[in-house]
């Protein structure tokens, strides 16, 4: 008849209750962090495009203004040069 003696795991391996929900808080308060951070980043990187797309607006209504203010040139103020040309 043989004996199998199975030997009890190290209690080195064992963690308790205790240390099972200290490590959930950690790494809870940590996920909590992480997605603090990534809003931040986000509305760091919305504001920007925000800041982007303003910029762009006013360049072309700006542009677009000063074509409208530009008077246009028509052909009786035009002044001819084709006898210093030709």
């Amino acid at each position: 008849m043989s004996l199998n003696y199975i030997m009890p795991e190290s209690s080195l391996n064992n963690q308790t209750n205790r240390e099972i929900r200290y490590e959930q808080r950690v790494q809870k308060k940590r996920i909590e962090q992480q997605n603090i951070e990534r809003n931040m980043r986000f509305e760091k990187r919305n504001n920007r495009l925000i800041d982007i797309s303003n910029e762009v607006a006013n360049e072309i209504s700006f542009v677009t203004r000063e074509k409208r203010v530009l008077p246009k040139r028509n052909m009786s103020t035009s002044t001819y040069f084709t006898s210093y040309f030709c």
